[in-house]
């Protein structure tokens, strides 16, 4: 959403009504999340909205077929945007959709044995989306590295902790991606959610919380089995899946499911050592 300049004079000049858009947004996108929940009446509908904006925006059949998506909605990124169909209409830009058999001094030569010269070819192929630590070696307690650890795909308590790394929390980790809201709020959870740990920690430097592995090990079962119902579990390829299907890129609720399980640090989900922490008295509102 694009704020006009009145708009944004108004946010700054009254705060509670930048508060009250951020939450309407929020609700707003909040309730898009059951569009990736298999075979639902809402999935059902952002299907007719797709493809009803798809033939509004391509007179062409043949380019709306190559377009025309053969997998479930949702498996992939929903992607909103109102120029990308008009900009592969032009007459300057072809769509070709066979497999690349050859890149040849003229250009690449496709499946079907056509050439398309080209005098400059532009790899657009991905990133690392699931190298959660990049280049970074993270060295445990026990020598373990966590490189190692995620061989098989990377997972951690509500995306935050790994058990045997004591003190390490995530900000973004495995499974807290999004695909229908702003991410922003996923990080503001997680962010108070370390700031609430560093609090208990600071009357005692010299203690070391790691989360329990047992904790780990059944929040991750629980967070798969729910994948099962989501869109993003189906079958098509997806950088939200590592190389043996298994999603750990994105949540598999709303932000607010999430905000249920992360709003609050539970001390009894963690080991300490070092030094026993100060038990702190709360009051429920």
């Amino acid at each position: 959403m694009v704020f006009s300049a009145e708009q944004l004079d108004t946010f700054e000049e009254r705060p509670e009504t930048f508060e009250q858009s951020r939450r309407t947004l929020h609700d707003f996108r909040e309730s898009g999340f059951e569009r990736t929940r298999h075979d639902t009446d809402a999935q059902r509908a952002g299907v007719d909205q797709a493809l009803a904006h798809l033939e509004a925006q391509v007179p062409d059949p043949e380019l709306r077929r190559k377009l025309t998506p053969d997998y479930e909605f949702g498996c992939k990124r929903i992607l909103r945007s109102d120029d990308y169909y008009p900009a592969l209409t032009r007459g300057n830009v072809e769509l070709v959709t066979e497999g690349i058999e050859a890149i040849v001094p003229e250009g690449v030569r496709t499946r079907d044995g056509r050439v398309h010269e080209a005098d400059v070819i532009i790899y657009g192929t991905g990133f690392s989306s699931q190298a959660f630590q990049g280049d970074l070696q993270v060295i445990g307690a026990a020598g373990g590295n966590l490189q190692d650890r995620w061989a098989e795909g990377a997972e951690a308590y509500l995306g935050m902790s790994v058990d045997g790394f004591p003190n390490m929390f995530m900000i973004y980790g495995p499974n807290t991606n999004l695909n229908h809201n702003s991410i922003i709020t996923m990080l503001e959870i997680q962010q108070a959610y370390i700031l609430e740990v560093l609090e208990h920690l600071l009357p005692v430097p010299q203690a070391a919380v790691e989360v329990r592995g047992q904790v780990l090990a059944s929040y991750n079962t629980a967070l798969q089995d729910a994948m099962e119902g989501s869109a993003f579990s189906s079958d098509c390829s997806s950088w939200y899946k590592n190389a043996a299907g298994k999603v750990i890129n994105n949540w598999s609720g709303t932000v607010e499911e999430y905000r249920s399980l992360a709003g609050q640090w539970r001390p009894a989900d963690y080991l300490v050592s070092g030094a026993a922490l100060p038990v702190r008295e709360t009051t429920e509102v």
